[in-house]
């Protein structure tokens, strides 16, 4: 089964999302809409994990979602598929204080230093606990949200980590990362076992 995680101001009809079902046809494929406030998206996605934990599962986050991937693949020890993420949220949202307008939805909202600090206790709570292993991360050098750099220096060790030199924070032609998605979710599925908690 995989969950896509969207990203901050977006929904579960993103883009990635529809980029899953391509190359997914036959798969299970949660995609929530997430609540702003961080507490809450974790707890609407660990009901997710909690459901289906008796099967592999596969996580696919992008920016803020790459976060809340990298945080549930540490407590769940589940595979993680990590688009540009946003590692550092706390920081890199900074500028999106105030007033927002989802992207996808339209719908106005606010983003708060209370959700800042929320992301900052998550990324306290599982920073260097997680298995690199679990890992499988894409970015785009020209992002211009996500300092790459920082990223890869953060996920070293990880199981995989790809580098393009274009796609821009949106991750422009999804369609490079098809065989290794593929490749990364077959794997899991021969050779995976579930993360049904002893």
């Amino acid at each position: 089964m995989i969950i896509n995680i969207h990203g901050f101001s977006s929904s579960g009809r993103n883009a990635k999302f529809s980029f899953l079902e391509e190359v997914f046809p036959e798969e299970k494929i949660m995609s929530p809409d997430l609540a702003v406030e961080p507490m809450k998206a974790i707890e609407q996605l660990k009901t997710y994990i909690e459901e289906y934990r008796t099967e592999p599962i596969l996580l696919v986050g992008s920016s803020l979602g790459g976060f809340y991937a990298y945080y549930l693949s540490a407590l769940y020890r589940c595979h993680a598929v990590l688009l540009n993420p946003s590692l550092l949220p706390f920081a890199t949202l900074m500028d999106c204080l105030g007033n927002n307008v989802n992207y996808n939805t339209g719908e106005p909202f606010v983003f708060t230093m209370e959700h800042v600090k929320q992301l900052r206790d998550l990324f306290q709570h599982v920073y260097l606990e997680g298995d690199p292993a679990l890992l499988h991360a894409f970015v785009c050098e020209d992002d211009e949200r996500i300092d790459h750099r920082q990223t890869e220096k953060m996920l070293t060790g990880c199981a995989t980590y790809r580098a393009f030199a274009t796609g821009r924070h949106r991750f422009d032609d999804l369609g490079r990362i098809t065989n290794d998605i593929r490749s990364i979710y077959r794997t899991l599925t021969i050779y995976g076992k579930s993360i049904m908690k002893e």
